[in-house]
């Protein structure tokens, strides 16, 4: 009896530990637009500071083929 108690307030404490938050994901589809175009990559010219701000604070892909 003791061990079965033991076992299920193990699967209670590893079912909350494993319970996250799941990571949101924003893919942006531009045509015509290339890699250089925005500012956060760089274009001196381009007032981009949404895309700015999301890149600063996301994930920036670099490296990358077309085919």
């Amino acid at each position: 009896m003791d061990f079965m108690c033991i076992i299920a307030l193990f699967a209670l404490i590893t079912a909350q530990c494993v319970r996250a938050v799941p990571p949101n994901f924003v893919l942006l589809f531009a045509d015509d637009l290339g890699y250089g175009d925005l500012g956060c990559f760089g274009h001196p010219s381009s007032l981009t500071p949404n895309l700015d701000r999301l890149a600063a604070n996301g994930l920036r892909f670099t490296d990358f083929y077309v085919t």
